[in-house]
């Protein structure tokens, strides 16, 4: 077969890095940048690995959280360290440590390669970007993907319908940029506990009215999940949103755990946050 390399368009990667001006630059150290938007969420922590940039520029998945979130089916051979990735007609086959991947059935040279991180492969996101033909834009420091076929598979299969209740609510789909977070997970009783502090910025140009905000996370793990829904009832009462000033930069912590008893560790393996307004809840 011809080898072929493919040449990425100039947009991100390289940028990512360099860019002085970004939130990903200023990040305060200590705590993690989130350089991934996928339709209406921001992907801040997959499991085992958060997504990160190598030392090519290159933004890095787990081989999982990459065939959940881009809504492909992937398989994986341990002897080999080889994985196949496919969605509709296009199959993608990489292995660990390789710069060479096949792409429905032809030979094409990356300029990054799989790792292993804690039994768990770690892939080169462009590769699967290309072959499935997403459109890849950079908004300010961040890589953002907009697609139907996106966040369609495995714990996120329903993730639209675990949202339904603040989709239906929305004002402003982009009121929000979450900039950076900490985030401190131990296990007891099978049960993972965690601590979890994120920063974001209001960039809607205007204030914006108590009730309003809806910086919300969706945290799934691999039993059951926790979802910051804006409802009240009788016995439920929402949480406190107060009001945001224009370009204000402001934070929010959760303490919490996976209530699912399981009998192996029941661990976290997606944090995804949204950066909406809703309509108050009168």
């Amino acid at each position: 077969m011809k080898l072929k390399k493919w040449i990425s368009f100039m947009i991100i990667f390289a940028f990512v890095l360099c860019t002085t001006n970004s939130s990903y630059a200023a990040s305060p150290k200590g705590t993690i940048p989130i350089i991934l938007k996928m339709n209406d969420y921001y992907v801040a922590y997959t499991y085992p690995k958060v997504p990160y940039i190598d030392r090519q520029n290159r933004l890095m998945l787990p081989l999982r959280a990459a065939g959940e979130l881009l809504g492909a089916s992937v398989t994986y051979d341990p002897a080999s360290r080889s994985a196949v990735i496919t969605q509709n007609d296009n199959l993608v086959k990489i292995q660990v440590g390789s710069h060479i991947a096949v792409v429905n059935g032809e030979k094409v040279e990356m300029d990054t390669q799989p790792v292993m991180e804690k039994g768990y492969m770690i892939i080169p996101a462009r590769i699967l970007f290309d072959a499935f033909a997403y459109k890849v834009t950079l908004n300010h420091h961040v890589v953002t993907l907009k697609d139907d076929r996106m966040l369609r598979q495995g714990l996120l299969k329903y993730l639209l319908d675990d949202d339904r209740v603040a989709i239906s609510r929305t004002l402003n789909q982009v009121a929000f940029e979450p900039l950076y977070y900490t985030l401190s997970t131990s296990i007891s009783k099978n049960m993972t506990h965690f601590n979890f502090d994120f920063t974001a910025r209001n960039i809607t140009g205007t204030d914006i009215p108590q009730g309003e905000e809806n910086l919300s996370t969706m945290i799934y793990f691999d039993e059951g999940g926790l979802f910051d829904i804006p409802y009240t009832s009788v016995d439920i009462k929402d949480r406190s949103r107060p009001a945001v000033k224009k370009d204000a930069i402001f934070s929010r912590h959760i303490e919490d755990s996976g209530h699912v008893l399981t009998t192996k560790p029941n661990m976290l393996r997606y944090i995804l946050i949204s950066g909406r307004t809703i309509t108050p809840d009168n």
